[in-house]
């Protein structure tokens, strides 16, 4: 394709062509192109901070959404790697329309809301994922630029040209724009356009043999050769919001009938069309995303629509809701994809849901919760390692996916006493109320809190748990002779972010010791403990649900949610907690295990703890 000028009509005669060359010449002579990274640099501000994914309000998303009472979801770890304020042309700020991860490029359309017409596309390279540099650029002053794909050297742009600007000759405003692409990723010049029926061509996908590019009111699903754009078939389709394909069919979203048709590939035969979620509202973003096995369908103010192949619901998501003050056109869902197991769901103004298609739950969504940038998200994608969030005029952003466990830097390897772990195990039955079978660990009389009886360093161990939930734990400590009036007087240090086991939803293995601090604890130092459910989220310590501590009275209604015994074969110190709040739970104390000692050696038993009525057993 490079080098190669192609000029065809979706309906061509050669009084077309002549209108798409003069057309053409005229989009060429106007198009500001840019291929030095060094000078579009002062738009990207480079960064790697951690992105909060904040709680959503409960039960206001997913239609019968109950609480998933075991986390099955990955540790995904959001980086914002750089934010890149949107571009201008004729003095004012253009949004992100679309974006295309291929690769290592990235390529972003770029329009102008409302009666103006004015866009272009970029090029990111993304090579390293610390340095996504903004590599090329062209702008065009009458042209809007609704979507964008990349094959084999040449971009191609889905978008409108103004049709009462200087030169405009077309039959109708909507077009395909293909650019040339150098093999150093330098924008060449206009190498191609065909003009489609309708005001706007609101999306374009390439593979191997064909161009699909779909065009609004009184629009169709155009099929073009991608060798020569000349013309296939034409799908009569009013309102064609957007494509999406597999490795079988083209599917488009129609908006007028509300709902999505489908044909196959091989031969463009239509197959039954499938409903979808209405209403659909005019002129609204909409999008759909198209894999194997789901088809994934933004409505708008319809909300998300999950469902099989075969067009059954698999499971539907409301739109957010409007915030006091809010704007009801702002918070809508407008974009949607889908990148192996993570689902990401833009929401205008609620920013950017986060969720999770789990396997082993049938591929049921949990969501994890949104991002928040500070500014109305129009459209995300998601491919390898990447997200891109076009945030409007706002910019974008970029970020990288990556994982984090939650597990301490500090990590010191020992092997736990042969015995231990079993015995804890017949002691503390899974799913089992344990507190009848150990109710001398339940007594009034029993000490519950660790006191130093001289200076000494403290470790504690991971042994096992068995939670669902991605629980934190942490320390505080205190003098005996002043202790606290409340929680509120004590300092929280974290220990373990993510007190989960590997292959259970973190990276700890038994033996995983860490110590307290850095230093030794005075004598009559109390070591308490404090357990915060669901206290690690996507890289990030949380506040969690609530807290637990050894300290029992801090507890809500002074509950005892753990016990501390002597383990009478290997004489560690244990420390287990419940994690679910009593009464509620199924008691079985199971859910973090630890031992607690005054040294580092495997074999030393703790020699500097007060085990005042402390039991053995």
């Amino acid at each position: 394709m490079i080098g190669l000028f192609i000029i065809v009509s979706s309906c061509s005669d050669n009084n077309d062509d002549n209108q798409q060359t003069d057309q053409k010449k005229t989009i060429q002579e106007g198009i500001s192109i840019n291929n030095n990274p060094a000078d579009l640099s002062s738009r990207v501000k480079t960064m790697n901070d951690l992105v909060i994914i904040n709680n959503l309000p409960a039960g206001t998303t997913k239609e019968g959404t109950t609480e998933i009472e075991i986390d099955l979801t990955k540790n995904y770890a959001f980086k914002l790697k750089a934010e890149v304020e949107a571009p201008k042309v004729k003095g004012e700020a253009v949004q992100a329309t679309h974006v295309k991860i291929i690769d290592n490029m990235a390529f972003v359309s770029y329009n102008t809301k409302g009666s103006k017409y004015s866009g272009g596309v970029e090029l990111f390279d993304i090579s390293d994922q610390d340095n996504p540099v903004l590599q090329a650029q062209a702008l065009f002053p009458d042209v809007d630029v609704s979507a964008v794909d990349y094959y084999d050297g040449v971009i191609y742009l889905a978008g409108a040209v103004d049709p009462e600007s200087a030169g405009y000759v077309l039959a109708s405003p909507a077009v395909l724009i293909s650019l040339e692409l150098s093999n150093s990723k330098k924008i060449m010049s206009v190498s191609g356009l065909v003009d489609l029926p309708s005001y706007v061509a609101t999306d374009v996908e390439i593979d191997e043999n064909y161009i699909y590019a779909t065009s609004g009111s009184d629009g169709k699903l155009s099929i073009l050769k991608r060798s020569d754009y000349s013309l296939v078939t034409g799908i009569d389709i009013n309102d064609a919001r957007s494509l999406s394909s597999n490795a079988e069919n083209i599917y488009v979203l129609n908006a007028t009938n509300e709902k999505i048709q489908s044909f196959k590939k091989a031969d463009f035969t239509e197959l039954e069309a499938i409903e979808v979620q209405g209403p659909i509202t005019d002129e609204s973003k909409t999008e759909i995303d198209v894999t194997d096995n789901y088809i994934l369908a933004a409505l708008n103010v319809s909300g998300l629509d999950i469902r099989n192949l075969d067009g059954s619901l698999k499971e539907r998501f409301n739109r957010p809701e409007t915030p006091e003050g809010g704007l009801e056109e702002d918070y809508v869902t407008n974009s949607v994809c889908l990148n192996e197991e993570l689902l990401l769901i833009g929401n205008g103004g609620a920013g950017v849901y986060v969720g999770a298609m789990i396997p082993e739950n049938d591929n049921n969504v949990t969501l994890l919760g949104s991002m928040d940038f500070g500014s109305s998200v129009n459209f995300v994608e998601s491919r390898g390692n990447y997200i891109f969030v076009a945030a409007g005029t706002g910019g974008l952003k970029i970020i990288t996916i990556e994982m984090d466990e939650g597990v301490p830097d500090d990590i010191i390897q020992t092997k736990p006493c042969e015995t231990l772990v079993e015995n804890i195990k017949a002691m503390f039955l899974e799913n089992k109320d344990n507190r009848a079978a150990n109710s001398e660990l339940f007594s009034d009389e029993n000490n519950l809190i660790l006191k130093l009886t001289e200076e000494s360093p403290v470790y504690l161990t991971f042994v096992d748990e068995g939670a669902g939930w991605k629980n934190s734990l942490a320390y505080y400590t205190y003098n005996s002779e002043n202790p606290p009036a409340s929680a509120d007087e004590i300092e929280l240090h974290m220990l373990f972010p993510n007190v989960s086991k590997e292959g259970e939803g973190g990276g700890l293995k038994t033996g995983d010791r860490v110590q307290l601090g850095d230093a030794p604890f005075a004598q009559n130092t109390v070591i308490g403990f404090c357990l915060i459910a669901q206290g690690w989220k996507n890289g990030a310590t949380v506040d969690g649900v609530y807290r637990h501590y050894t300290n029992i009275e801090w507890n809500k209604d002074a509950t005892q949610q753990h016990v501390l015994f002597k383990e009478k074969n290997c004489k560690d110190i244990v420390l287990c907690f419940e994690d679910i709040q009593l009464p509620g739970g199924d008691k079985d104390f199971n859910d973090i295990i630890f031992t607690v000692n005054d040294n580092k050696e495997d074999a030393n038993i703790a020699t500097a703890f007060d085990m005042t009525n402390i039991v053995e057993k």
